[in-house]
């Protein structure tokens, strides 16, 4: 059974925002058109020292001991820790960046108070 429905041309109103462009890369988080640029914080960089005594731990244990598993939990936990930082910080970007909120009623706002 396929069920359709027309509903014509749909107007869609035109934004009053101004267009911008926002490059993702690897030496800044963001560059925007405007030439605003968020740094690119190195995560890892500071998690190296730990990660590596952790793989060491890792690779100096018996294959398919227990004790080889309790150290891929550690090193498995920093890698989350990291993953969870940077997904951190992508959402506080992100989040201070928008000017456009919706509040829970569903109404657009661009005040910080929702």
């Amino acid at each position: 059974m396929v069920l359709s429905c027309d509903l014509g041309d749909i107007q869609v109103a035109p934004s009053t925002n101004p267009a911008m462009g926002i490059d993702v890369g690897l030496e800044a988080f963001f560059t925007t058109s405007d030439g605003d640029r968020e740094p690119n914080p190195r995560y890892l960089k500071a998690e190296l020292p730990e990660w590596r005594r952790r793989a060491r731990a890792v690779s100096r244990k018996r294959t398919g001991g227990r004790n080889r598993r309790k150290a891929v939990k550690r090193l498995r936990a920093c890698h989350a820790r990291v993953a969870n930082v940077r997904r951190e910080h992508h959402h506080q970007v992100s989040d201070a960046r928008s000017s456009l909120r919706v509040d829970r009623s569903g109404k657009a706002s661009t005040s910080k108070e929702c």
